[in-house]
């Protein structure tokens, strides 16, 4: 029997068209008696068990392209479905509708997938993207990123234990990491916590992961994961709360997306020649973001870098990176102060000075103080 043909309905003009009707997905629904089938077509075809006859196919607001993969979220009686949209479909086989759309992915879905016995979906797109849905909000809670494989393309759960399986050249395992203490936001301490008054969230920093959380209400919004190879250390956000800026153990910083979490640019202290630091030393420990209006362009030896972000180190440094540039993936040194510490720096803070030019308003200076292990506290203009 070939795909798509209904021995009773040969002629039905609704199920899948038969030139570009490529099956890629089964999906049985034993509850409701029916047989769900995705394909190349765009569709996302309903069939009856008993008899084989077809039921109207869920094209409602459905998908633009080729659906690849289906799954079934038993409490609700939802039907997901993915493809090579960017989004989740969410589908009432009753009313044959669509009635929501998770969007969040910039890549073609690989799959979809209801972990059982809870009230999560998984999803994932080709570029390594995971994205953790709460079925009862329709809302993310969790986003991470693949770094093991250039490409997937196809996606596995299992319960127990609570496993995310990935695959492409290799396989990729995921075990769910549930805090032991129902009551507590991590098992690790919180290293720091900022409140974002553009997104009414909290942000708090643990050793390996960065947690969102509405300020209103509470509850967890998102969980990104995997950002460092090395323990988080410090945290800041830019001017605007839209950029998360993110310091590690091992002397690295690395900016993301505070919505998603996507990775957007990472900066690397350059080493002196001849000097030699012990691993430990490599910490960044305090992070702060200088982000002002347009320098004077006529005052080119007050001007300064519009955006720069200043990190601090157990190596004794400061250093200073201008992230002027939004296309360019890695930030670029733009100094190194001088050392006036002799023992590791444990904090940094800032204060713009008032405006130098009366008449433009505009402010280009700032002081930076650092303080050390050495008991001294250092200012910088």
């Amino acid at each position: 029997m070939r795909e798509g043909y209904n021995p009773a309905r040969p002629n039905e003009e609704w199920y899948h068209n038969k030139k570009d009707a490529e099956i890629m997905d089964l999906l049985p629904i034993p509850e409701l008696g029916l047989l769900a089938s995705a394909s190349l077509d765009t569709k996302v075809c309903l069939w009856r068990m008993d008899t084989l006859q077809p039921v109207h196919p869920l094209v409602e607001n459905g998908h633009s392209k080729g659906v690849y993969s289906l799954d079934w979220y038993p409490e609700n009686q939802l039907i997901l479905s993915a493809g090579f949209d960017h989004d989740v479909f969410v589908w009432n086989p009753i009313v044959h509708k669509r009635i929501f759309l998770l969007k969040g992915h910039n890549h073609s879905l690989v799959g979809v997938k209801w972990m059982p016995g809870t009230n999560q979906i998984i999803s994932a797109d080709i570029s390594g993207m995971f994205r953790v849905w709460d079925v009862r909000t329709f809302t993310t809670i969790q986003t991470f990123n693949c770094p093991g494989l250039n490409e997937i393309n196809c996606l596995a759960v299992t319960q127990p234990p609570k496993r995310i399986i990935a695959g492409g050249r290799s396989l990729v395992f995921y075990d769910y990491n549930e805090p032991t203490g129902h009551n507590l936001a991590d098992d690790e301490a919180a290293i720091c916590i900022l409140y974002n008054p553009v997104f009414y969230t909290f942000i708090t920093a643990h050793a390996k992961c960065i947690k969102v959380w509405d300020a209103v209400n509470g509850s967890l919004q998102s969980v990104f994961r995997d950002l460092t190879k090395s323990d988080i250390t410090c945290i800041c956000m830019d001017e605007r709360n839209r950029k998360l800026f993110i310091g590690d153990q091992r002397g690295r910083c690395r900016s993301i997306n505070i919505k998603n979490g996507q990775k957007i640019k990472s900066f690397k202290k350059q080493k002196q020649k001849g000097r030699q630091i012990d691993k430990e030393q490599e910490l960044i420990s305090a992070a702060m973001y200088w982000g002002v209006g347009d320098a004077d362009e006529n005052d080119t030896e007050q001007s300064v870098i519009k955006n720069q972000l200043i990190l601090t180190s157990w190596d004794c440094e400061l250093y200073l990176f201008d992230d002027d540039d939004a296309e360019s993936r890695t930030g670029e040194q733009r100094s190194q102060p001088s050392g006036r510490h002799k023992q590791p720096i444990n904090y940094l803070d800032f204060k713009m000075i008032v405006p130098l030019n009366s008449t433009t308003g505009k402010a280009n200076q700032g002081l930076i103080a650092t303080a050390s292990d050495d008991g001294q506290i250092v200012v910088y203009n």
